[in-house]
């Protein structure tokens, strides 16, 4: 992970790494009828403002159910988290480490696990108008972002595509997997396109052992519909 975070920040102003956020409560999410999740909105420091003030994503009242591939076992030991890039599903008791969402709209949100760090939960998007933020979000998993980096800025992520297993998922997403520093299984999502706005982003997994049956329906919630991927 920390290779996809260097390869980003290189783009990223300074002050989108150091902002301020706050998570509050926001009611229950209903999974499948009947399941309940906890669930949070995170505000995050508006990069435009001079104060440091706090902006909130609108909390979409109506549309906190969904249909997922979530078992009772599995609703118990999740919580999800409203974002400027919609819902986040993490491990419950998880803590937000990180969150900022820069004047470009690109964005990062990071989770961990409490108590020694050892999982994390990783979003990092675009946002649509920073093309240096997309290209090295995609350079290490599409090989053309990675010849455009290269051309356009004279670096890219290279290296750490040598150490990712691909599958693609459709002409825009693919799922991947790798080990971390410490020799843990990371899994994760990757989209690019390349069109007038370049869009980027990618989600990363890694969950200590006792809890790694919870990846693919973490990985799952963040998966674009079908006609999108």
């Amino acid at each position: 992970m920390k290779i996809i975070v260097s390869a980003i920040l290189l783009f990223l102003p300074a002050t989108l790494l150091a902002q301020t956020f706050k998570v509050t409560p926001a009611g229950n999410f209903v999974v499948n009828d009947t399941l309940i999740i906890p669930a949070y909105v995170v505000s995050t420091e508006d990069a435009t403002s001079e104060t440091g003030e706090l902006m909130t994503p609108d909390l979409p009242q109506k549309n906190m159910t969904a249909r997922a591939e979530i078992s009772p076992e599995m609703a118990s030991q999740l919580s999800v988290y409203w974002t400027y890039d919609g819902w986040v599903l993490v491990p419950r008791g998880w803590q937000l480490v990180r969150a900022a969402v820069g004047a470009d709209n690109s964005s990062v949100y990071e989770f961990r696990e409490p108590n020694n760090g050892a999982g994390v939960v990783s979003l990092y998007d675009s946002g649509g108008a920073c093309v240096g933020c997309a290209l090295s979000l995609a350079a290490p998993y599409f090989p053309d972002a990675k010849k455009e980096a290269d051309d356009m800025f004279g670096q890219s992520a290279s290296g750490l595509e040598a150490q990712i297993h691909t599958v693609k998922l459709g002409k825009h997403t693919l799922a991947y997997s790798r080990k971390n520093a410490k020799g843990q299984s990371v899994d994760g999502l990757a989209y690019y396109q390349a069109s007038d706005d370049y869009e980027a982003f990618t989600f990363e997994v890694s969950l200590p052992q006792g809890q790694q049956a919870l990846a693919t329906a973490i990985l799952n919630w963040r998966l674009p519909p079908k006609d999108e991927r």
